[in-house]
């Protein structure tokens, strides 16, 4: 029988206190507890969540994965909607309406403290929420529609969007909380719900499209924006329009999952990945394709609700958690 040392090169370390920084696969054997120990890392994992009361596509999101919100979009009826849901990590519950209905709109910001902006086909109304009611404020500077978004109630920027919808446009705009202001511009447009991700000094646009008709130039770009100018981050491995983002994310640590790849199917994709600062990496893979989603969630956490698949208008959530590193106790019978 091999021994551990024949496997790994080194005996098993006796000590009588967890090692404080282990590293993945490492074992020892507590001598305090009489266990043997090892430092593993789990598996990333999408799971069902509760389902969204109201099936809509074109919808905005905001929040995190225990305290979200869904709001707009469109509905199977095909009329823009005002509705507005509340998540608390279990189930939806009825949120206070939108002054005006509105698709292809984008959020930002927390359950309690959140913006609406934009609305297809180039609306300017902006509105705030407080965890119950919308009140309308300083409209932006001209309207948008499949337009992105990131930040915070006081600190937010959205980005991209139409018209023209013939590329998307290439600017940006900042947000106080009271009044609207220019940003940087990107080095391309984005229109076509582009994902955001991060804060007004580290924040994230992800994909979208750069042409009409119908979002079919999708881009695999990521831009970074430090609060005033815009560069080229990590590129996507597969252009992806339609998708949804954690917008809570950071721009070292955020989420950007289904969507439209370049087949352009109606069912949308499953794709999941994860941006480290530099670079893309897949993750699990969503149990639902879809697209035109809300997206929640920070680094580590997403939440996917509503959009559609083919004709299909969706209700199903799901969570995403990240693998973490735990120690385990090994058994030896």
């Amino acid at each position: 029988m091999s021994t551990y040392k024949n496997l790994h090169g080194t005996r098993v370390n006796v000590v009588s206190s967890n090692p404080s920084n282990p590293k993945e696969g490492e074992v020892w054997y507590n001598s305090t507890l009489g266990q043997l120990k090892g430092y593993v890392i789990g598996t990333a994992t999408w799971a069902s969540g509760g389902n969204v009361n109201t099936a809509r596509n074109y919808v905005s999101g905001a929040g995190i994965q225990t305290a979200a919100l869904m709001f707009g979009g469109y509905e199977p009826s095909g009329s823009p909607s005002n509705a507005t849901e509340e998540y608390n990590g279990s189930g939806w519950s009825t949120g206070g309406n939108l002054g005006t209905a509105a698709y292809s709109l984008t959020g930002f910001g927390i359950q309690t403290a959140a913006v609406r902006a934009g609305g297809y086909p180039a609306l300017t109304n902006t509105e705030e929420y407080d965890g119950s009611s919308w009140t309308a404020v300083n409209a932006m500077p001209s309207g948008r529609g499949e337009l992105g978004s990131f930040g915070i109630l006081t600190a937010g920027v959205a980005f991209g969007g139409g018209p023209p919808y013939s590329g998307g446009n290439t600017a940006s705009f900042e947000y106080d909380g009271t009044n609207w202001s220019s940003g940087g511009t990107m080095p391309a447009g984005k229109q076509s719900e582009p994902g955001g991700g991060g804060t007004l000094t580290a924040g994230l646009a992800i994909g979208g499209s750069t042409a009409a008709p119908g979002g079919s130039a999708r881009t695999a770009a990521t831009f970074e924006y430090d609060g005033t100018n815009w560069t080229a981050g990590g590129s996507l491995s597969t252009a992806i329009n339609q998708a949804s983002a954690s917008q809570n994310g950071t721009q070292t640590s955020c989420l950007f999952f289904a969507g439209t790849d370049p087949g352009g199917s109606p069912n949308g994709i499953t794709t999941s990945n994860s941006y480290n600062g530099t670079s893309w990496t897949a993750t699990p893979s969503l149990a639902q394709a879809r697209r035109l989603a809300a997206g929640s969630g920070e680094g580590t956490s997403g939440l996917i609700s509503g959009g559609i698949s083919a004709s299909t208008f969706l209700s199903p959530t799901e969570e995403f958690t990240a693998a973490t590193a735990v120690v385990k106790t090994i058994s030896v019978s």
